[in-house]
C-alpha cells in the first residue's frame, strides 16, 4: 500500500493540478461576470460598486418583452420536444414498430445539425420572400395567393429549436426504457391495464429521473441559444436575452456592464432550473433493482405499429431530410430568389468558401485547429480529472466532480461574457486571439469529456492497473500501456462528441472573435448578415460534411454504434 501511494504521488499532484485548472476555468469567468454586473465602468477601468446596472436593466432595453420572449421559447421548446422525444424512444425500444433498430440510430442524426444551421435551412424553406415551400404553394395551389408561412417569428423559432432538441430528450430516456424492470409493467397488464395506462402509470414514472434530466437540459440549453433567435427574430426587432447581450457588444460603444448584467440574469434563470430539477428528483424514489438480468417485453401494437413507423419517418423527414435538402439546393444556385432553377446550378460558391474568400478559408482552418488541439487538451484535462474523481481517495475530489459538471448548467453566452470580463484587460495577451476561443470551448464542454471518460473508467475494474504496478510499471506507463488501450472506445466517443460540439459552437465564439480568429459558425453568421445566401448554404454544408467525416472516423475506430457511445 505504501509503495502504491508513493507510486501515485506525482500522478496525484498532476491530477489535482488538472482539477484546479478545470475549477479555475469555470469559476474565474463566472466570478468576473458577476463582478462586472456590479461595476460602474468597463473591465480594466477604475470603477465603483453599484446596483445601478440592474436598475437600468429593469427600467430600459424593453426588458419585460425580452424576458417574455425568452420564457416563451424555453417553455414552448420544452413542452414540444420533451413528449416527442419520449415517444420516439418508446417507439424504438418498447414496441414492435418496423425497422425500430435502424430508426434508433437515425433518430440521433438531427443532433448533428447545428440549430443555427437548421434555422438557416428552414428560413430558405419557409421565408416569406424566398422560401422554397412558400413559392411552390403560391405557384401550384390555385387558391393560395400569397405566402402562407413565415418562419421568422417567435413560433418559427420554437419550431426549429424543438426539432433540434427532440434528440436530447430521446437520448436521455433511451437507456432508461431499455434497462427497465419488466415485472411492474407485466403486473399492471395482469391487473387489466392497457398499453396506454401501463405507459402512463408505470413506464413514465420509472423513467422520471431521465425525463427530468432531459427537461433540464432542454430548458437550460434553450435559454442560452443565440443562433436561431438571431437568425429568425433579431432582424425583425424581436430579441431574447442572448441576442440582446450580443447587441450590447456588437456596436460601438460596447456596453460591457449591461452585457454582464443580462448574462447574470440568464445565469440566474438556468441556475433556478437546475435547483428545481434537483429538488423534484430528491423527493422521489425510483429504485426497481431485481438482482437479475432482464429485457423489457416488446409491446405488440398491431396495426398501430405502422402509424408509429409513419410518425417516426415524418420526424426524420422534417428534422433531417428537408433542411439538408434546402441547404444543398441553395448552395448550388448561382443566386437565390426562392425559385428552383436548374439552369443556375453551379459549384462556384463551394469554390468561393473553400479557396477564394480568406475569411471562410481561415474559419475552416481555425475550426479544425480548435476541434483537434482543443479537443486533445480538453480530453487530457477530462482524463486526469476523471481519474482523480473515480480512482483516488483524495479529499475534496467531490468538489472537483461538482466543478467539472457545473458548465452544463451555464449557457455558452454567459461563459463568453464572463471571459470578456476575465481576460480583456490582463497582462497576458489572450483576448483577441484564437486561444480565448479555445478556453471558452474547453470551459463549456469539459463536462462532456469528464462524463464520458468517468463512465468508461467505472466500467473497468482496478485489477489491470494493480497488476501492472505489482510488476513494477510506473503509473504513467500503466496508463499508456494498459488504461488507454482499454479506454480506447470511450476516448474515441468523447473525442468525436467534443469534435462535433467544437465544430458547430456559435454562442461563445460570437462574443470573442476578432478578424483572423473567426470559426466556421461565426463566418456563416457573417455571410448570412451580408445577405449572401448561396455562400452561407455552401459553408454550412461544408461544416456539416466535416462533422459527418468525424462520425465516420468514430465508427471506423470503435466499430460501435454512435448512439450507445454518446448517451
Amino acid at each position: 500500500m505504501i509503495q502504491t501511494e508513493r507510486r501515485l504521488s506525482w500522478p496525484i499532484i498532476l491530477m489535482v493540478a488538472a482539477g484546479l485548472i478545470v475549477g479555475f476555468l469555470v469559476i474565474y469567468p463566472i466570478g468576473a461576470l458577476l463582478w462586472g454586473s456590479f461595476r460602474t465602468a468597463p473591465p480594466g477601468n477604475p470603477a465603483n460598486f453599484t446596483i445601478g446596472n440592474y436598475i437600468k436593466a429593469f427600467t430600459s432595453h424593453n426588458i419585460l418583452k425580452i424576458l417574455k420572449n425568452t420564457f416563451i421559447i424555453m417553455s414552448g421548446v420544452t413542452l414540444i420536444a420533451s413528449p416527442i422525444g419520449i415517444f420516439l424512444a418508446w417507439i424504438t425500444t418498447r414496441t414492435n414498430t418496423p425497422f425500430r433498430e435502424q430508426l434508433e440510430v437515425l433518430n440521433v442524426l438531427p443532433f448533428l445539425l447545428s440549430p443555427f444551421v437548421a434555422a438557416i435551412a428552414w428560413m430558405m424553406l419557409l421565408d416569406k420572400r424566398m422560401g422554397i415551400i412558400n413559392h411552390a404553394l403560391v405557384k401550384f395551389v390555385p387558391f393560395i395567393k400569397k405566402p402562407p408561412f413565415d418562419i421568422a417569428t417567435l413560433g418559427g423559432t420554437i419550431f426549429v429549436l424543438s426539432l433540434y432538441y427532440i434528440p436530447y430528450m430521446y437520448l436521455f430516456v433511451l437507456g432508461s426504457f431499455k434497462a427497465m424492470d419488466p415485472s411492474l409493467e407485466e403486473a399492471a397488464r395482469i391487473s387489466g391495464s392497457n398499453n396506454f395506462k401501463c405507459a402512463v402509470r408505470i413506464t413514465l414514472p420509472l423513467a422520471l429521473p431521465a425525463i427530468l434530466s432531459g427537461i433540464l437540459t432542454i430548458f437550460v440549453h434553450t435559454a442560452g441559444q443565440f443562433g436561431v433567435p438571431a437568425t429568425l427574430m433579431a432582424p425583425r426587432g424581436e430579441f431574447v436575452l442572448t441576442t440582446q447581450i450580443q447587441r450590447f457588444l456588437a456596436f460601438y460603444p460596447q456596453d460591457y456592464n449591461s452585457a454582464a448584467t443580462f448574462g447574470a440574469l440568464l445565469l440566474g434563470i438556468t441556475a433556478t432550473g437546475v435547483f428545481i430539477q434537483r429538488r423534484m428528483i430528491a423527493k422521489k424514489e425510483f429504485t426497481t433493482v431485481t438482482g437479475k438480468a432482464y429485457r423489457p417485453r416488446l409491446i405488440d401494437l398491431g396495426k398501430w405499429r405502422y402509424v408509429t413507423f409513419a410518425f417516426n419517418l415524418i420526424y426524420l423527414f422534417v428534422g433531417l431530410v428537408m433542411p439538408y435538402f434546402a441547404l444543398i439546393l441553395v448552395s448550388f444556385h448561382r443566386y437565390w430568389a426562392g425559385i428552383i432553377n436548374f439552369r443556375l446550378l453551379t459549384l462556384e460558391h463551394f469554390k468561393y468558401v473553400l479557396f477564394e474568400q480568406e475569411a471562410s478559408v481561415r474559419s475552416i482552418i481555425n475550426s479544425l485547429f480548435l476541434a483537434t488541439v482543443g479537443v486533445f487538451i480538453c480530453l487530457l484535462l477530462a482524463m486526469l480529472t476523471s481519474y482523480l474523481i473515480n480512482r483516488t481517495k483524495v479529499k475534496g475530489r467531490g468538489v472537483f466532480d461538482y466543478l467539472s459538471m457545473l458548465p452544463i448548467a451555464i449557457p455558452g453566452m454567459v461563459i463568453g461574457v464572463g471571459l470578456l470580463w476575465a481576460w480583456i484587460r490582463v497582462p497576458i495577451a489572450i483576448y483577441g486571439t484564437i486561444w480565448i476561443i479555445m478556453i471558452a470551448f474547453i470551459t463549456r464542454y469539459i463536462p462532456y469529456g469528464v462524463r464520458s471518460l468517468s463512465s468508461s473508467l467505472l466500467s473497468l475494474g482496478k485489477e489491470h492497473e494493480e497488476s501492472s504496478w505489482v510488476c513494477g510499471a510506473s503509473w504513467f506507463r500503466t496508463v499508456r500501456r494498459i488504461l488507454i488501450p482499454l479506454l480506447k472506445p470511450g476516448f474515441a466517443a468523447a473525442a468525436l462528441l467534443l469534435y462535433i460540439l467544437f465544430m458547430r459552437e456559435l454562442s461563445t465564439a460570437i462574443l470573442l472573435w476578432f478578424p483572423g480568429t473567426e470559426v466556421v459558425s461565426v463566418q456563416i453568421f457573417q455571410l448570412l448578415r451580408d445577405g449572401d445566401f448561396p455562400a452561407t448554404a455552401a459553408l454550412a454544408t461544408v461544416q456539416t460534411i466535416l462533422i459527418f467525416i468525424g462520425i465516420i472516423i468514430l465508427r471506423l475506430i470503435t466499430k460501435e454504434q454512435f448512439v450507445a457511445r454518446i448517451r
